[in-house]
């Protein structure tokens, strides 16, 4: 039976791509956008892109309803890493400020491992195809010990691996400054006492007020973790402004 004032889902919503399933903490539950629907969830959370490229986060009662969920789950979610575990505070926050946003964030720092280490096996491929050719050349001319031509192959290659490694940190290293910064914007919002100071700072704040908080054996998922994490960037903040003046 129908509750009262509830519209049907509309089931002819067509499922083009199930991106990934999460969780979220039981007393910070997300809701359902299947339309029609706007039931708080937490275990199962679908986050999907429809045939119109709108991503939606779905429960997973409502996903099974949807057209298109058959193929799309054979297919099995296109973004790795989730694997239906418990979205972090900082994600779950970021990803209700603006899901498309979150989903894109996350694609382009998959995108750029999987480029990284595309290009590392491309460039390992043609340096030892290119240390063979100059090692055989060098045996004809001027017969050495294998121990001795085969070292610049294992140089030329750690040094590859070495910058390869490198490039996917630094590409690492942009995401998480992209997430700091959006999660400032969501704490400045807030918190107006944070509004006074750039994003930026803000960010570099609320970073070193986390690393307080986990160093001291609070866990990332407890129920007044941002709560907590807020007011020590504002302790930050505070005490780094009478010094500095970092407005």
């Amino acid at each position: 039976m129908r509750l009262p004032g509830r519209r049907p889902i509309v089931v002819h919503m067509h499922v083009a791509q199930l991106l990934f399933v999460a969780s979220v903490d039981e007393s910070r539950k997300l809701v359902c956008q299947a339309p029609g629907c706007g039931r708080a969830i937490a275990k199962a959370v679908h986050v999907i892109r429809d045939s119109t490229g709108t991503i939606r986060v779905i429960g997973s009662g409502c996903y099974g309803r949807l057209s298109g969920h058959e193929e799309a789950t054979r297919h099995g979610a296109t973004i790795a890493g989730f694997d239906g575990r418990r979205l972090t505070p900082e994600e779950r926050a970021l990803m209700i400020a603006d899901t498309a946003a979150f989903v894109a964030d996350v694609e382009a720092r998959l995108a750029a491992e999987r480029e990284a280490k595309s290009l590392a096996a491309d460039r390992i491929s043609a340096e030892a195809q290119r240390l063979r050719g100059r090692a055989a050349g060098s045996i004809d001319r001027h017969p050495q010990p294998a121990s001795q031509w085969q070292s610049p192959l294992s140089d030329g290659t750690e040094r590859m691996f070495t910058r390869d490694r490198t490039r996917a940190r630094d590409s690492l290293a942009q995401f998480r400054a992209q997430q700091a910064r959006q999660a400032a914007r969501i704490a400045m919002q807030r918190r107006p006492e944070l509004s006074t100071f750039s994003v930026d700072v803000v960010a570099d704040a609320l970073v070193q007020a986390k690393a307080d908080y986990i160093a001291t054996g609070h866990r990332m998922d407890a129920p007044d973790a941002r709560r907590v994490i807020e007011a020590g960037a504002i302790a930050v903040l505070s005490a780094r402004d009478s010094k500095h003046g970092d407005r």
